[in-house]
C-alpha cells in the first residue's frame, strides 16, 4: 500500500494551537491477514471499530511487516521549488518525510510528488490539490463524556470527506490494548455525531486522541490503519504493482481529550 500525503496538522493544546506540515509517507508491505484486520471489526452507525491486544513493545497485529524502497522522491508546488523528500531508515525499511513551512501551503494549490524508482518500487508521478479551507470544533472537545454521543462539526472548501478517528489505548507493563473508532462521512454534512454505542468500545477513563481530517475522495474504503484506494499503484521491481495507494493533500485537526 502506497500511503503518501501532504498534510497540514494542527494540534490543539493547553498552550494554544501548534501547526506543522509534512509531505511523505510509506510503501507498506502486509500479509493479507494484516491488511484486512482493520476492516474486520464491529460496525456501528457508519463507524468501524478496531481492537488489538499485543505485548507491550511488540508488533501491532495490523501493522505492516516492512516498508519498501522507492528511491528518491521529489516534491513541488506553488511557492515550493522541487525538493528532495527526506528518508528515515527504520528497522523495517524507509519512511519518507520532510517538513513543510507552516502557512506555506496554498489553498486550492496543486502539488506534485514524483519517484525516480528504487530497489523495490518503480518510478511514479502523482498530484494532489490542497483543501481551500477547513475549520472544526475540535479545540472545544478537551473533556468528553464516555456515555454520551460525541458531535463533531466542521466547515470549509476543497475536500470531499471528513475522516473522524478516535483512539484510546490501555497500557500495562506487559500488554497494549489499542482501540480505534473510525467514521468517514461526506464533507457536505458539516457535522457527525459518533454514537455512544461506538464510543463504548473505547476506554472509559484516561484520555482519547480525537482527529478529523479534511481529505479528497481517492476511492476505495478508509480504515484507521490503511485504505483501499487505487489512484496510485506504481510498478514493483520484482514484478506486478502496488495493490492500493494514493497521494492525497489533507488538513488534520487533533486534540487530546480527558474522558469522564
Amino acid at each position: 500500500m502506497a500511503g503518501l500525503t501532504l498534510s497540514e496538522i494542527t494540534y490543539y493544546t493547553s498552550a494554544g494551537p501548534q501547526v506543522s506540515a509534512y509531505v511523505g509517507g510509506v510503501f507498506n508491505k502486509y500479509t493479507a491477514a494484516e491488511f484486512l484486520l482493520p476492516y474486520s471489526g464491529p460496525k456501528v452507525s457508519g463507524c468501524s471499530i478496531v481492537q488489538e491486544t499485543y505485548p507491550t513493545g511488540g508488533k501491532e497485529p495490523s501493522a505492516a511487516d516492512a516498508q519498501l524502497d522507492a528511491g528518491i522522491l521529489k516534491f513541488s508546488g506553488p511557492e515550493i521549488p522541487a525538493e528532495t523528500v527526506g528518508v528515515i531508515q527504520g528497522p523495517t525499511g524507509p519512511v519518507y518525510n520532510t517538513a513543510v513551512p507552516p502557512g506555506s501551503l496554498q489553498g486550492g494549490g496543486t502539488y506534485t510528488l514524483t519517484g525516480a524508482g528504487g530497489t523495490q518500487v518503480g518510478p511514479f508521478s502523482a498530484t494532489a490539490v490542497f483543501p481551500s479551507s477547513f475549520t472544526s470544533n475540535l479545540a472545544s472537545l478537551t473533556l468528553v463524556n464516555h456515555a454520551q454521543p460525541l458531535t463533531i462539526t466542521w466547515s470549509g472548501l476543497g475536500f470531499d470527506l471528513a475522516n473522524i478517528l478516535i483512539i484510546g489505548d490501555v497500557l500495562t507493563s506487559t500488554t497494549t490494548q489499542g482501540t480505534s473508532v473510525s467514521c468517514v462521512v461526506p464533507a457536505n454534512l458539516g457535522s457527525f455525531t459518533v454514537p455512544a454505542a461506538a464510543l463504548a468500545y473505547l476506554p472509559s477513563t484516561g484520555t482519547w486522541q480525537i482527529e478529523i481530517t479534511a481529505e479528497p475522495n481517492a476511492g476505495g474504503v478508509s480504515s484507521a490503519e490503511s485504505a483501499t484506494a487505487t489512484a496510485l499503484t506504481p510498478p514493483l521491481v520484482a514484478g506486478g504493482q502496488v495493490d492500493f495507494g494514493a497521494f492525497t493533500a489533507a488538513i488534520v485537526h487533533i486534540v487530546t481529550a480527558t474522558v469522564q
